[in-house]
């Protein structure tokens, strides 16, 4: 082997090693789309990197320590002592860790009292749902001022909109519900089992309502679709942005690298349409359950308004009834 040969064969192998490193597969993120949970399972956040899935309006949060409220991102982390909330027409899901799922309804808030195994959290006013999944089957305790709700491994929702009034509804499994006055009186907590709905009042037992209607589920319903459509919406700009930057490596490209990011641009036109026509889809749906969902809300409403109207004028008699008979008793005394 002469002396050339020598040299230039140790540069060739360098050269060699150098070349197979830099050619090292990398995912291609032109074309990644963020992977996007079905409402229906339990996965882990979609966001690796924050505890919320899905965020929609207004969705705020006090970090312990802190006073002020800021808003959420895909990277915002729920640490114990935080609080959330939701405002008008805003919605978010959330991860207290992988094995539990919070579905915060709009004009919601609670605090995360604590996480782990058993978790506690104490809401102040709003509708939540809870999906609780793993083999241990983690337990998790809601507090609102009327009442307990304690679960291990199930899928329920907490409502306490009104001050006097908790209510929970079980999807799967059962949970324990308490009044928040148990220590200081004889209640006994119920077991709720699954497809039924109960009630604690202040200062009251708690009871089961009867099966859960389609009224109540209609509300989460809502929600779901809300969520898929802004999901299908989310995923639909990430191709198009993809799409954008193709086109742009395109006019820069020389002519032996065209034919590659062509065929990379084809792809995501096909992905592109198929996206369109899935938020379509989810947007019809979507408009379907609002109007349905904003109409009962509007008859709830209506009923509310005539029931304290009624409230208020059996109120007023009441209160004239105790003035006529105090009259008639100053006037039986004035005659005696």
């Amino acid at each position: 082997m002469t002396k050339e040969i020598k040299f230039i064969l140790p540069v060739v192998v360098f050269l060699v090693f150098i070349v197979s490193g830099c050619v090292k597969k990398t995912p291609d993120t032109d074309t990644a789309v963020p992977a996007v949970a079905e409402a229906e399972t339990i996965p882990q956040p979609a966001h690796p990197e924050g505890d919320f899935e899905y965020f929609e309006g207004e969705v705020m949060i006090i970090p312990p320590g802190e006073t002020s409220w800021s808003s959420v991102d895909s990277e915002t982390l729920l640490e114990e002592g935080t609080t959330v909330k939701t405002g008008p027409d805003s919605f978010a899901r959330l991860y207290l860790d992988e094995n539990k799922q919070i579905d915060m309804d709009e004009e919601s808030s609670f605090e995360i009292k604590s996480k782990g195994e058993d978790s506690c959290i104490e809401m102040f006013y709003g509708a939540m749902r809870t999906r609780i999944s793993g083999i241990d089957r983690d337990r998790v305790e809601i507090y609102t001022p009327v009442a307990v709700a304690s679960v291990r491994g199930t899928d329920f929702a907490v409502i306490y909109e009104k001050e006097d009034l908790c209510e929970v509804e079980v999807y799967t499994g059962s949970i324990q519900l308490a009044s928040a006055a148990q220590e200081e009186t004889d209640f006994i907590p119920i077991e709720v089992n699954e497809n039924f709905a109960a009630s604690v009042r202040s200062a009251q037992a708690p009871e089961i309502i009867g099966e859960i209607t389609d009224l109540r589920q209609l509300r989460w319903i809502h929600l779901d679709e809300r969520m898929k459509t802004f999901n299908k919406l989310r995923k639909l700009r990430t191709v198009e942005a993809s799409l954008r930057r193709q086109r742009g490596l395109l006019r820069a490209a020389s002519q032996e690298e065209q034919s590659a990011i062509r065929q990379k641009i084809a792809r995501l036109r096909t992905e592109q349409t198929a996206l369109e026509r899935e938020a379509q889809a989810h947007s019809d749906r979507l408009d379907e359950v609002s109007r349905r969902y904003a109409e009962i809300r509007e008859e709830q409403a209506l009923r509310r308004r005539q029931l304290i109207e009624q409230q208020r004028e059996e109120i007023i008699q009441e209160r004239l009834r105790k003035i006529e008979e105090e009259r008639e008793r100053r006037r039986r005394e004035l005659e005696d």
